[in-house]
């Protein structure tokens, strides 16, 4: 058997172990904004928002628990299940990304990453989603099909706004002031049509001004909770796989 059908099918199960036998409320709370979904509360989710339960995240990532929900009647391991399909296309994105020579290992080190497996499958957070779509750009942009990238960079802002950041390097590439027009609406155009029916300031304050996410923005890894310590640790291994992958 080829070895990285081995490497895939063995990353697999032990998602699927990871999914079943663990459990952290964080998926918990992504599981019941969506559930507001579920039933029906598509234009006013935000106003459901409260110290118990806080929605602070870009709509479309409830809609997307919200379709679990109904799919698996939130059954926690299913809906963490339901990034396989995100974890292992990045993973191909990756192979396909780095030196030939270097793929396979690569790929390994995605497929049996810790801090992805423990965000994704122990914690239950959605991060592999947008960065799934930042991989994509990535890809895309190596194709020199900008305007495509900036489309893949645009749902993965849909989904958690992190890789807003990422339009910089993008726009550096565009030849000229309009292209750089162009990359900036196809980028935000998901997000807007998304936030057009829902939008009022509150929702924007929940989303980029709560005291927690400011305090987070200037806090040192050190002064870090243990349990989001990950945050920090887990981008310092990404880029190591970049650096190693490019033979930087």
């Amino acid at each position: 058997m080829n070895k990285l059908w081995v490497i895939l099918i063995a990353g697999i199960i032990l998602r699927i172990f990871l999914s079943f036998a663990t459990f952290h409320p964080d998926i918990a709370a992504l599981s019941a904004g969506g559930q507001f979904i579920t039933n029906g509360h598509f234009l006013n989710l935000y106003d459901y928002s409260s110290d118990a339960l806080v929605l602070n995240y870009p709509p479309l990532i409830y809609w997307f628990f919200g379709a679990l929900n109904f799919l698996f009647n939130g059954n926690v391991p299913f809906l963490k299940l339901s990034y396989l399909f995100f974890d292992i296309f990045t993973a191909l994105l990756l192979y396909k990304l780095v030196d030939p020579r270097k793929a396979t290992l690569a790929f390994s080190l995605w497929i049996f990453n810790p801090i992805n497996l423990y965000a994704s499958y122990m914690m239950g957070q959605f991060d592999i989603i947008p960065t799934f779509f930042t991989i994509i750009s990535i890809y895309l942009i190596t194709k020199n099909k900008l305007g495509l990238a900036a489309l893949a960079l645009g749902g993965g802002i849909a989904f958690k706004l992190y890789p807003i950041f990422l339009l910089i390097p993008l726009l550096i590439l565009a030849k000229s002031f309009w292209t750089k027009v162009k990359l900036l609406i196809l980028a935000f155009y998901l997000m807007v049509f998304l936030f057009c029916p829902i939008f009022h300031p509150e929702v924007l304050n929940q989303m980029l001004c709560l005291p927690i996410k400011v305090q987070k923005v200037f806090m040192p890894p050190f002064r870090y909770q243990e349990e989001n310590r990950f945050y920090y640790f887990r981008h310092r291994y990404y880029f190591s796989i970049y650096l190693f992958g490019t033979g930087k």
